[in-house]
């Protein structure tokens, strides 16, 4: 198939066909009066407004602009049930740890998780990843951990490769054994399930990852993880510095992690492991948030030279799928301007990802992954998060959403 979106007035892309870090975080290229033509999926070429492609779809783009699709590289969107209640007792002033020491929190969404049908759990999800879907994100992570055990985690991965199917996106699949420490079990034997888990499951994951920090799991248990992970060439995410600073980020010297997630409390030291390292550090504004806690300062990244990602962390504690309004967050509290906020989440999002290769930009030969807005400028699209929607998304040259109208093709 071929389509060509013409008359566009501003295209806004990554700058650099490379992992963007400190003053070119915010490189942009932006191109006026243009054509996008998308043959077989692939954006085949970028060319001046009115250029003739005989036998090309052609959809009339006056007034719109044009984004690569945003690529959301943190979630915990697959899950059962919700937390509805704990957004009352957070609000009374009840903690995070406060409600995983009573059972609840992470601990309630493993029991809704464990007894749910794969069937309602696909149901939910899909919901969830319709609303994603229609705010623009055209590739997205999703992690397990509301299961930890063996057949409920297995049950959850299933359900990504049929949603993945289903729909036609792009969806990475991260294992997360090491979320929380699951109430029937001792430590010492889920720490070692945790590595069995990991081998069975080998081959229908992308990524593991590990929760270090105060009431999850410390360095020395992420560290033994990570290294059966090593031996089994899996690669690596971390939770990092969500409720203190134990020093996770002290793992990027031991292993090749890809990216270094959360970071609400990470002290100057932390900073330098992970810029030695050359992880993204990926900010998750909209669960800061969620948990009424001070955001990480995106600013001091940039400025320490490490690639930054922003990425929305969908979870029951968090439920927003609105990337739009995530990157609101980033521009007034984590203080990254609108053009590092654009690249945060594509370009860099998607080197975290692994698939920079075809995603995060709209060049020539990268796939067909854009999202199109009635508006003047780049800035609009974060300012007017509530208001201002996407007109048209197109993901693998093919349209999935336009005009209020859902389309799932594959």
């Amino acid at each position: 198939m071929e389509l060509v979106i013409d008359n566009l007035k501003r295209i806004y892309t990554a700058g650099k066909n490379t992992l963007l870090s400190g003053s070119m975080q915010g490189a942009l290229s932006i191109t006026r009066n243009r054509s996008i033509h998308v043959s077989g999926g692939i954006i085949s070429g970028i060319y001046h407004s009115g250029t003739r492609f005989p036998g090309a779809e052609r959809i009339d783009g006056s007034g719109l602009i044009a984004i690569p699709g945003f690529i959301d590289s943190h979630t915990h969107m697959l899950y059962g049930g919700n937390r509805s209640q704990e957004f009352e007792l957070r609000a009374g002033g009840m903690t995070y740890l406060d409600l995983l020491k009573s059972g609840n929190g992470i601990l309630k969404t493993v029991r809704d998780t464990r007894a749910s049908p794969e069937i309602d759990l696909f149901t939910e999800t899909a919901a969830r990843l319709e609303s994603f879907m229609r705010n623009g994100v055209t590739a997205v992570e999703m992690k397990s951990g509301y299961g930890l055990e063996f057949e409920s985690e297995k049950k959850m991965i299933n359900t990504m490769e049929i949603l993945e199917k289903a729909y036609g996106i792009k969806i990475l699949k991260t294992l997360l054994p090491l979320h929380a420490m699951p109430p029937e079990s001792n430590r010492s034997e889920y720490l070692s399930e945790s590595n069995n888990m990991l081998s069975r499951l080998k081959g229908t994951f992308d990524f593991t990852d590990a929760f270090c920090d105060s009431g999850a799991f410390d360095v020395k248990e992420v560290g033994e993880y990570f290294s059966h992970a090593q031996e089994e060439k899996i690669p690596l995410r971390l939770h990092a510095d969500e409720i203190d600073d134990i020093g996770a980020t002290q793992l990027c010297d031991k292993f090749p992690i890809r990216s270094v997630d959360h970071l609400l409390k990470t002290k100057e030291k932390g900073m330098e492991a992970v810029r030695r390292s050359g992880a993204v550090a990926t900010i998750l504004p909209s669960t800061a948030f969620s948990l009424g806690e001070k955001y990480a300062d995106g600013r001091k990244w940039i400025e320490y030279g490490v690639p930054v990602a922003i990425a929305s962390d969908h979870s029951p504690l968090n439920p927003v799928t609105n990337m739009q309004f995530v990157g609101n967050l980033s521009i007034r509290y984590c203080h990254l301007t609108v053009e590092e906020t654009l690249n945060a989440m594509t370009a860099n999002a998607a080197y975290s990802l692994g698939v920079h290769r075809s995603k995060g930009a709209i060049k020539e030969k990268m796939d067909a992954d854009m999202v199109f807005y009635r508006a003047d400028e780049l800035r609009d699209i974060f300012y007017l998060w509530d208001t201002l929607k996407p007109s048209m998304v197109i993901r693998g040259g093919k349209i999935v959403y336009s005009d209020n109208n859902m389309r799932f093709e594959n």
